[in-house]
């Protein structure tokens, strides 16, 4: 059976590898995790003269790269995603791209591949570095898998908030702009509101009860991809309750809940995802009309 490509998809990726920037950021990106592999790996042999090898270096390295990774994820996918749709708009190809036999389905799926492929590599490009950590133990395969697929979850929904936004906008950088600031809020606003939060009922000495309703507060995290891996790097590292210390800090929060936040985070963002594609194909139906 063979296998048909996106055309969008197609379209797009050839115009990516045409870029000089492409190849550029892509090497100077690998260059980043060397340096920084080297660096930390080198950490666990300082010893070896005396027979003696620190193991444990390797799976804090594992956790380090995983957070560049996760970074990574947050800044470069929104704002391929935000110009996806937008730019055929300012460049008069929408009404042509609308009249194709591609429904919109398969528009908004290509077109948020097209923003995702570049992170994708990104994330391929730096899984050798990931791997010696596994190598030298401390890291399971299933690590390695667990982060990888978590990675694209997340990458997807933050792709689906940029596609929205390049939907509903008529000029890109109003939707580059909304697309970053609603990233940014949900990946970090929204830890700096629980953190606002708590350093407000310490500093006017909110009674222990009245502090225990604020918990469900906590669970705004669900929707913050930088808090679901975290979670799952938590639970890999062994971690767990330190985590759930700091998730019950305004608060008892269900117990069902911090026993499988990673998975029912997945889920939350999986919901938002359809709901932001949903709007996304709504705003591209009312152009077309």
């Amino acid at each position: 059976m063979r296998y048909h490509m996106n055309p969008i998809l197609k379209k797009e990726m050839k115009r990516h590898v045409r870029s000089r920037h492409f190849f550029t950021g892509l090497i100077l990106y690998e260059a980043l995790f060397a340096f920084v592999s080297a660096a930390g790996y080198g950490g666990v042999f300082q010893r070896s003269w005396n027979y003696r090898i620190d193991y444990s270096s390797a799976a804090y390295m594992y956790f380090v790269l995983a957070g560049i990774l996760a970074v990574t994820v947050m800044l470069m996918v929104p704002l391929p995603a935000a110009g996806s749709i937008v730019g055929e708009k300012e460049n008069h190809t929408m009404e042509l791209l609308m009249s194709s036999p591609l429904g919109i389905r398969r528009i908004l799926t290509g077109k948020l591949m097209a923003a995702l492929c570049f992170a994708f590599l990104l994330v391929t490009a730096a899984f050798p570095f990931l791997a010696m950590a596994f190598t030298l133990g401390g890291v399971e395969k299933r690590h390695l898998l667990q982060l990888l697929a978590v990675l694209f979850i997340e990458a997807v929904f933050l792709g689906c908030i940029g596609i929205c936004f390049s939907a509903a906008s008529e000029r890109m950088d109003s939707a580059g702009m909304w697309s970053y600031l609603t990233a940014l809020g949900v990946c970090i606003g929204s830890i700096i509101l629980e953190a606002g939060i708590y350093l407000v009922c310490h500093s006017y000495g909110t009674a222990a009860a009245d502090r225990g309703r604020l918990g469900g507060f906590m669970l705004l995290l669900l929707g913050n991809p930088l808090i679901t891996v975290a979670s799952l790097l938590a639970g890999q590292m062994g971690y767990n309750e330190k985590f759930c210390e700091l998730l019950t800090a305004l608060g008892p929060v269900p117990e069902v809940v911090l026993d499988h936040w990673c998975g029912i985070s997945i889920c939350v963002q999986v919901v938002l995802s359809s709901v932001l594609l949903l709007s996304a194909a709504y705003r591209m139906k009312r152009y077309y009309k």
